[in-house]
C-alpha cells in the first residue's frame, strides 16, 4: 500500500480502513498486483485491486478462494535440458561437466525446489561427487523399505544434510505449521534457543525454509514451503512412536514454559548475564524473545525493558541505526528505568559521532530518568558515559566532576564487577585524555583483573592498546590490540574487532610496517562503513590514507582523504577536517611526493568504543 501512496502518507491501523484506502488507490489506476506463494485454501478476496484496469497474478501450490480467475496456469516439472541447466547454474559449469548428474535430476523428478535444495547442499560441499550422493541414497532407500514408505523427490536433499539438520527437518512435523518462531524448532529438536536459531539458519541455507523479521525490532520467524512440511511429515513416519511423542512433549512443555515466563525478569537476569559472558548473539535472541512475549501479553514495562536491552546490545555491536530505533521505542513506552538506559545508549552513540551537545542532552535526560526510577546502578553507568564524553571533548574539569559524582554514588548503588570495571575504564579515559598514560594503564590493568566478563575485558584491551599508542609504546599497543581482536572475533562482535584492527594497523604503521598496516586498516574501514559510526570510519580512512601514501599509492590515498574529509564535514567536526587538510598540504602539488612530515600521532586519534 505504501508504494501506491505519496511520501509521508500513513498506512491505516485497522484492516477495514486499509481495505478502504487500498480500494480507493487502485480504483482509477492501472496497477499490477503480484502475490507470491499464497497458502492453499487462503481467501484473497480482500487483496484484489478495485479498478477494472488492474490485474492480479498469484502463485500457489493449491486452490485459493475469494476471487474468480480468468486464467490458470499449471506448472509442470522442468524438462531434462532445463533441469540440467538449472543444476549447472547452481554447481558451476566446471564441476557439473566433470560428472554425470542426470542421476540426481531423475531422483529429484526435475522439481525446481528439490533441485534448488540439492544444488545448495552440494555447493556447500565442494568435495562431494555423484557417488557420495548415490551411496547415501541407497542406504536411505533401505531404511524407507523397512518402513514401507514411498520415495520422494526430496530424498536426495535429505541425505545430504548433517545429522543435526536431519533432526531439525524431521522436527518440523511436530510444529505442524508453515510459519513458526525459531524457539519452536529448538524445542521440537530438543536443543536450546541459540542452537535452534543456528539450525534455522542452516536449513534456510539449504533452502528448506525461509527466515524473516516481523517488524522494526527484528523479531524472527520462519516460513516453510508446503512441500517441505509435507516431506517432514513423511520423514516423521520413519521415527519410532517414542521419538514422535518426545518431540510433541518437548514442544508442549516449551509452550507452557513460555506462558509462565516473566519477560521482565528474562531481560533483567538472562539477557544481561549472556551479554556479560560475551554471548552477544544469545543475548540478542533472548531480548527479542522477551519482547515478543511482552508484546503478546501487553506488558508495557517489560516491552520497554526489552527495547532498552536491544538498544544496549546494538550499541555494543556498533549498529547505531538499530540502537537508535530500539532506544526510541523504549522511550515511547514511558517507563523511567528503561528510558534512562535508552537515553544512555543514545548519548553514547552521539558521543561516538562527536555530537557533544546532543550527547549531553541525552545524558542529562538519562540522569533525570534514573533518579526518578531510583536506579542508582544505572545512574553510575550514565555518569561514566558523561565523564568519557567530557574527556573526549577536552573538558577535563567537567570530566573529573563526573568522576566525583561516581565516587559519591558507589556505596548507595552497591555495584557489580561489570560496573566497577566500567568506572575504572572511565577514569582511565579521563587520565588518557589528560596525558597521564601511566595512571590510565594502571587503572585499566586493575580493571582487567576484575571478573567483569569477556566482553568488558575485550574493551579494556582495546583501551589499553589506545593508551599505549598515544603514549608512543607501539609494540604494546599492537599486543593489546591483538588480544582484544581475538576476544571480539570469538564473540562475533565485528565492531569491537574493527576497533582493534584499527589500532593494530595504526601501531604497525607507526613501527614502519606499512604493508601490514594497510591490510588491517582496510578491514577496519570496511567494517566501520556498514555500522553507522561515521566518525571512526572517517578516522580510519584518514589513517589508511597515510599508510597508502607511505607506499606511494597517491591515487588511493587521495580517494580516502576525500572520503575522510567529507565524513568529518558531514559530522560538523572542523578539527577532523583540519587534520585531513594538513595531511593534504604535506604533499607537493602534482601528486609526486618528496619528504613529508610524519603523520599526526595523538591529535584527534580517539577510537573509543
Amino acid at each position: 500500500m505504501a508504494a501506491l501512496q505519496r511520501a509521508g502518507d500513513s498506512v491505516p491501523d485497522t484492516l477495514e480502513s486499509r481495505r478502504a484506502v487500498y480500494a480507493k488507490l487502485t480504483q482509477r489506476r492501472r496497477v499490477l498486483v503480484v502475490i507470491d506463494d499464497v497458502p492453499e485454501g487462503a481467501d484473497i478476496g480482500e487483496l484484489a485491486p478495485e479498478g477494472e484496469n488492474c490485474a492480479l497474478i498469484i502463485t500457489s501450490r493449491g486452490a485459493v478462494h475469494g476471487i474468480d480467475f480468468s486464467a490458470e496456469v499449471r506448472l509442470k516439472p522442468l524438462a531434462e535440458r532445463e533441469a540440467s541447466e538449472f543444476l549447472e547454474g547452481v554447481l558451476g559449469s566446471e564441476r557439473f561437466r566433470t560428472e554425470e548428474w542426470g542421476f540426481l535430476i531423475r531422483e529429484c523428478r526435475s522439481e525446481p525446489l528439490a533441485l534448488a535444495i540439492v544444488g545448495s547442499a552440494l555447493a556447500a560441499r565442494p568435495n562431494w561427487g555423484i557417488d557420495d550422493a548415490r551411496q547415501r541414497l541407497v542406504k536411505f532407500a533401505e531404511e524407507r523399505a523397512r518402513h514401507q514408505t514411498e520415495a520422494s523427490p526430496y530424498d536426495t536433499a535429505y541425505v545430504l544434510l548433517t545429522e543435526e539438520e536431519k533432526n531439525a527437518l524431521r522436527s518440523l512435523a511436530a510444529i505442524g505449521s508453515t510459519e513458526f518462531q525459531p524457539w519452536k524448532l529448538a524445542a521440537a529438536a530438543g536443543t536450546d534457543q541459540t542452537e535452534g536459531n543456528r539450525l534455522a539458519a542452516r536449513l534456510a541455507g539449504a533452502r528448506l525454509l525461509e527466515r524473516h523479521s516481523s517488524d522494526v525490532s527484528g523479531l524472527p520467524y520462519c516460513r516453510v514451503p508446503e512441500p517441505v512440511l509435507e516431506y517432514s511429515r513423511l520423514l516423521s513416519t520413519l521415527e519410532d512412536p517414542q521419538t514422535q511423542h518426545r518431540r510433541t512433549a518437548q514442544l508442549d512443555s516449551a509452550v507452557q514454559e513460555r506462558r509462565e515466563r516473566d519477560p521482565a525478569r528474562q531481560v533483567r537476569e538472562d539477557v544481561y548475564s549472556q551479554l556479560k559472558a560475551g554471548e552477544i548473539t544469545g543475548a540478542l535472541d533472548m531480548a527479542k524473545d522477551a519482547l515478543q512475549i511482552a508484546g503478546e501479553r501487553g506488558v508495557s514495562e517489560a516491552e520497554a525493558a526489552a527495547y532498552a536491552a536491544l538498544s544496549e546490545i546494538y550499541t555494543e555491536l556498533g549498529d547505531m541505526t538499530k540502537a537508535e530505533e530500539m532506544a526510541v521505542l523504549a522511550i515511547r513506552c514511558g517507563h523511567p528505568g528503561s528510558t534512562a538506559r535508552a537515553l544512555r545508549c543514545q548519548g553514547r552513540n552521539a558521543r561516538r559521532l562527536r555530537q557533544y551537545g546532543e550527547a549531553a542532552s541525552h545524558l542529562d535526560g538519562a540522569i533525570r530518568s534514573a533518579k526518578e526510577a531510583e536506579d542508582f546502578y544505572e545512574l553510575l553507568r550514565i555518569r561514566t558515559e558523561y565523564a568519557v564524553m567530557e574527556a573526549t571533548r577536552g573538558r577535563q574539569p567537567a570530566a573529573r566532576r563526573q568522576l566525583d559524582h561516581i565516587r559519591e554514588g558507589i556505596l548507595p548503588a552497591g555495584g557489580s564487577q561489570v560496573l566497577r570495571a566500567r568506572i575504572a575504564w572511565a577514569r582511565a579515559v579521563v587520565d588518557m585524555s589528560g596525558g597521564r598514560h601511566g595512571d590510565a594503564e594502571n587503572a585499566l590493568l586493575r580493571a582487567r583483573g576484575v571478573d567483569a566478563g569477556p566482553l568488558q575485558h575485550a574493551w579494556l584491551d582495546q583501551a589499553l592498546s589506545k593508551n599505549a599508542l598515544l603514549a608512543g609504546d607501539h609494540p604494546a599497543s599492537a599486543r593489546y590490540a591483538q588480544t582484544g581482536l581475538t576476544a571480539f572475533v570469538a564473540m562475533r562482535c565485528r565492531y569491537g574487532a574493527a576497533h582493534c584492527r584499527f589500532l593494530y594497523g595504526t601501531a604497525s604503521y607507526r613501527q614502519g610496517d606499512t604493508k601490514e598496516a594497510v591490510f588491517w586498516l582496510q578491514e577496519a574501514v570496511e567494517t566501520f562503513s556498514v555500522c553507522g559510526d561515521a566518525w571512526v570510519e572517517a578516522a580510519a580512512s584518514l589513517e589508511l590514507a597515510r599508510a597508502y601514501l607511505g607506499l606511494n599509492q597517491d591515487q588511493e590515498a587521495s580517494r580516502l582523504l576525500g572520503a575522510a574529509k567529507e565524513g568529518f564535514r558531514r559530522l560538523g567536526d572542523p578539527d577532523g577536517v583540519r587534520r585531513v587538510e594538513a595531511e593534504e598540504d604535506g604533499r607537493p602539488p602534482g601528486g609526486a611526493r618528496g619528504r613529508r612530515r610524519r603523520a599526526v600521532q595523538a591529535d584527534g586519534f580517539s577510537p573509543l568504543p
